[in-house]
């Protein structure tokens, strides 16, 4: 399983368990309209596990038209259930509150590779699905060029040594045959 963060309570119960979240039949649920909250809180409570993917806009609200970080579902409406193998409890998930359904072909409620959700994890907690126009999300790889900014170096070029897997950690940088450690504010990808 993935470690958990502060954030986890609003993207479902991804705790350490006997069972890791690998070893888990993954499905996609349909909520009821603006009810994501809901079935991720009535999921956890009935024990089961559930990824809904956040992302980060900027909207406009008021009169006078202020900016503000919002935080929401990325895909609206849907969320990931984590089911035991051996028992796959459809009626349990279908029964709390907010779930509509399944997402299914003729039926069948449609698994979803763990490889898959995973790679969602894996994209939020790097910031790809942050959209704010004040805060770009960097897709960084080994061996990519940068340039720092905000930083003594402003400017100078470097090489990405490491990929953070989170927005908070480092990056590993090569500068001039030196090793640097910067966070992904104080860097930009070179075109």
């Amino acid at each position: 399983g993935k470690p958990d963060r502060p954030s986890d309570a609003a993207h479902g119960n991804r705790k350490r368990s006997a069972m890791s979240d690998s070893d888990l039949k993954w499905f996609v649920v349909r909520t009821n309209p603006n009810c994501e909250a809901r079935a991720v809180e009535s999921l956890t409570a009935a024990d089961i596990r559930v990824y809904c993917p956040m992302q980060l806009i900027e909207r406009r609200s008021g009169r006078q038209r202020k900016r503000m970080e919002v935080t929401c579902p990325l895909f609206s409406r849907y969320l990931f259930v984590g089911l035991r193998s051996m028992f796959t409890p459809f009626g349990l998930v279908r029964k709390c509150d907010g779930v509509r359904e399944f997402v299914a072909i003729h039926g069948e409620p449609t698994p979803v590779s763990w490889s898959s959700v995973e790679a969602l994890i894996n994209a939020e907690d790097m910031g790809l699905f942050d959209f704010r126009t004040s805060r770009e999300a960097i897709c960084l790889s080994v061996g990519d060029g940068v340039v720092l900014v905000s930083t003594i170096f402003d400017g100078v070029e470097a090489s990405v040594e490491r990929v953070p897997k989170t927005k908070k950690d480092s990056v590993l940088l090569t500068i001039g045959g030196k090793r640097f450690s910067a966070s992904l504010d104080q860097i930009r990808k070179l075109a």
